[in-house]
């Protein structure tokens, strides 16, 4: 049985023509904050907290292809610029031609298109969502799930300028996959999600950390839980995860809200 670890026999990524992403004329009656999609394309608004009682709208971006493109994560960095991360099937096929599932992150500043990529390694949907978080010295980290191995947690870096520095697959015989990702400033990154791969109850959380280079330093697992949806690391190092664990005798079908500190 394969045990817990990184796999790094990975497929890289691609560059996405910049046609498809392109500044939009503001719009009004759209809800602040909000990134909005739909099956024509996903939607970015940048907005300035400039009143108590409203934000105003600086930039309005769209994005998309011809098939059904989903905005998942958005982060940003100290010189403005903002990644923002997801699915879609309009840029890959499959082996019989029919569209294919890619995670995608592309670059904003000031709402127009610096790069853009589609990671070519077959993705999921509807079972987790990709994130993104930037590091301190502006690496950009993207987690998520790989169709690969049955279903396994990966994780991907950039540098600023797009390029693919390393990826990581992580899991065992089952489905497992990240749902959060998260950086400290010694340029440690941190991962968090579900697993039906360990344990006695085949359903539970893991969280890992990781060096810059992508070596693991620890990984971390618990059982009787859902899944990690969300994830932050302090100046101290302190590490929150935060998720929902399994209700006993529910069979399944109740959930509490689960809250991790780790130091």
């Amino acid at each position: 049985a394969r045990r817990r670890g990184w796999r790094r026999a990975l497929p890289g990524c691609v560059e996405v023509p910049t046609a498809n992403l392109a500044p939009s004329a503001p719009r009004h009656g759209i809800a602040a904050g909000k990134a909005l999609y739909s099956s024509l394309g996903l939607l970015l608004l940048a907005l300035a907290a400039d009143t108590a009682h409203g934000q105003a709208l600086l930039t309005e971006t769209t994005w998309g292809g011809t098939g059904a493109d989903v905005a998942t994560g958005v982060a940003t960095a100290p010189d403005g610029s903002s990644y923002l991360v997801g699915s879609t099937d309009s840029f890959a096929v499959d082996q019989f031609g029919q569209p294919a599932t890619r995670i995608f992150i592309a670059k904003l500043l000031n709402g127009a298109v610096v790069w853009q990529r589609i990671w070519n390694g077959p993705t999921i949907i509807g079972v987790t969502d990709s994130s993104v978080a930037v590091a301190a010295d502006g690496s950009v980290y993207v987690a998520g799930i790989t169709a690969d191995g049955g279903g396994d947690a990966v994780l991907l870096k950039f540098d600023p300028n797009g390029n693919l520095l390393w990826e990581r697959a992580w899991g065992g015989t089952q489905f497992d996959s990240a749902g959060a990702v998260a950086t400290h400033s010694d340029g440690s990154v941190y991962v968090a999600g579900r697993a039906t791969s360990f344990g006695p109850s085949s359903a539970g959380v893991f969280l890992l950390k990781l060096n810059s280079s992508g070596n693991l330093v620890w990984q971390r697992y618990w059982d009787d839980a859902a899944g990690f949806e969300a994830m932050a690391v302090t100046s101290d190092g302190s590490i929150y995860a935060a998720g929902s664990k399994l209700r006993p005798d529910s069979n399944f079908s109740q959930f509490d809200i689960m809250m991790l500190k780790l130091d």
